[in-house]
């Protein structure tokens, strides 16, 4: 019940319009507790003041307004919070009818397409059989959708430990990380690679890297006097290799006219400063003249102090004979010079990696990558002189030692994954040459050159129809040559070329259509692999390991 004064209840003063009701009957509560307790303030306020029994709110008026204003504390307004809902912004499609619940977007309607903002870095809710809590340390420069957290991982502890990447191989994240176009290019090797050790087909992460690669590469381009930067660089030719993996001629040619104007546009190939993005554009280069069997774009620069495996050491006796015979039976002696220095260089190269394979703590050669790119080179280059397309017999040993030693590079050197595109349309071409030559001329002018080269091509056939029919014609071979079982011809070209990651477990297939077609199943074995040495460092699918 209010408190009213009889000698103030009849005064006309009212207060101002702006007032409200509602504070105004805050304040009417306030005064009539503070009336009714605080004596010290008001001594005379029982003697002065009387219950009046009335109905209604009526406000005080004059002198009493005054008072209760004086002491009456407003309460203080509270600032609306801003919504947290434009600090996340999750990639999120809902579908219609969908019972999923997000905390944050519980008010949108359905279908409605959340837009994340990419260049910020956003709190991700990582659920778990706990609840859903905010990861604080979340630092990629791009969105999880696409498992892009996983493949950076994968990445890390898989494919840079293998030789696919340029060397040095650890420092590649750390300059992915600062362009979010380079890293989705680097995210989807990491996942065609995933994606091809569980024998899957390009899968959908696959395909979202690509594609986003794409989108943040043309917002760069687009960009006002845009100067092509070294990340810009490497976008392109991670675009490229992609293109080169599927075999894709035209593709590869439209994307290396673009790789070409970007290097052109930083005075060079030469301009560029030696580091993983200059490697890398070479190597694509050399990827992609290979498919299309044209001369590379860029000249290959050569680094200070850079190791040539194919002077480490004198030739092996059996080398020299080699290079004899080469110039005696084809009258050609700087080819057969040249041949005998990129079979030299792989041979080194091999025996460097066959003793670093299997020590317990990978060890990383820092120009391993740079070695290998130049014997490729000198290897594709065997294929383009017009005296070897003119298809004489004589002159065939040639081209097929390159495409084997193309095969050996890019399998047992380079460890591309199995089963590509890229492997089916080099086998194509590398069966097709063999077609069209005399085998039995061929093996009796040069034994276990030939021996290597059926090897090569089947090893490089897994996974297409190619395989087997280069395991019949390398089983006639062993055959006229007395070879049964794979330790016999381990033995036969012990002294030419041999690695045991020819019997790796990832080649078991090959080697039993060799048994078959010697009609002795059983009689080779692949080797087990130590504890410390994963099937992914082969980069096979599964199903090799099965067959």
């Amino acid at each position: 019940m209010p408190l009213r004064s009889p000698t103030l209840s009849d005064e006309s003063e009212s207060l101002p319009e702006g007032d409200s009701d509602e504070p105004l009957q805050h304040l009417e509560f306030i005064a009539e507790e503070f009336h009714a307790n605080d004596t010290d303030i008001l001594p005379d306020a029982r003697g002065s003041l009387q219950f009046v029994p009335e109905t209604g709110t009526a406000r005080p008026r004059g002198t009493l307004r005054d008072l209760i204003r004086s002491n009456a504390r407003r309460k203080p307004r509270r600032r609306t919070k801003k919504s947290t809902q434009s600090k996340l912004h999750p990639l999120l499609v809902r579908e219609k009818g969908s019972t999923a619940t997000d905390p944050f977007h519980a008010n949108e309607p359905p279908n409605s397409l959340v837009q994340r903002q990419p260049d910020i870095t956003e709190l991700r809710l990582s659920p778990s059989p706990e609840g859903s809590a905010t990861d604080p340390f979340y630092t990629l420069p791009i969105s999880d959708a696409g498992r892009s957290q996983f493949l950076t991982y994968h990445y890390q502890t898989v494919f840079a430990e293998s030789d696919c990447p340029v060397n040095p191989r650890k420092d590649w994240i750390p300059f992915a990380m600062q362009d979010p176009a380079l890293l989705h290019a680097t995210l989807l090797f990491s996942a065609w690679q995933l994606a091809t050790l569980h024998g899957n087909l390009p899968t959908p992460e696959v395909m979202y890297h690509k594609e986003e690669s794409i989108r943040w590469l043309n917002k760069s381009l687009l960009k006002p006097n845009h100067i092509p930067t070294d990340s810009t660089i490497a976008v392109v030719a991670c675009l490229t290799k992609v293109e080169c993996l599927a075999a894709n001629l035209s593709g590869i040619k439209l994307h290396m006219d673009g790789l070409e104007t970007l290097v052109g546009s930083r005075g060079g190939i030469e301009a560029l400063p030696d580091s993983n993005p200059r490697r890398l554009a070479t190597w694509v280069d050399s990827e992609a003249a290979i498919v299309m069997e044209t001369p590379p774009r860029f000249n290959l620069p050569t680094r200070e102090n850079e190791e040539r495996p194919e002077n480490w050491g004198l030739y092996s006796s059996l080398a020299m004979l080699y290079e004899a015979r080469l110039f005696h039976l084809t009258g050609l002696q700087d080819l057969s010079r040249e041949t005998m220095q990129v079979y030299w260089g792989i041979h080194n190269l091999t025996g460097m990696k066959d003793a670093a394979i299997h020590l317990t703590k990978k060890v990383e050669f820092e120009t391993w990558s740079c070695m290998v790119e130049r014997l490729e080179r000198r290897a594709s280059a065997l294929l383009l002189p017009e005296v070897v397309k003119s298809g004489k017999p004589k002159l065939a040993i040639f081209a097929l030692f390159a495409r084997a030693a193309i095969f050996h590079i890019y399998m047992f050197m380079r460890d591309l994954p199995r089963g590509l595109p890229f492997y089916r349309t080099l086998s194509d071409r590398f069966r097709a040459s063999i077609e069209a030559m005399d085998l039995t001329y061929l093996h009796k002018e040069y034994p276990e050159m030939m021996l290597w080269i059926l090897l090569m091509g089947g090893l490089g056939s897994s996974g297409t129809p190619n395989r087997c029919w280069f395991a019949e014609r390398f089983a006639e071979i062993c055959k006229k040559a007395g070879l049964q079982g794979g330790s016999a011809i381990s033995y036969a070209l012990a002294e030419f070329l041999w690695t045991e990651l020819y019997r790796a477990p990832v080649t078991i297939g090959f080697w039993n259509d060799v048994a078959r077609a010697q009609g002795i199943e059983g009689a080779y074995h692949v080797k087990a692999l130590t504890d410390h040495i994963s099937v992914a460092v082969f980069n096979a699918p599964p199903n090799m390991l099965e067959e």
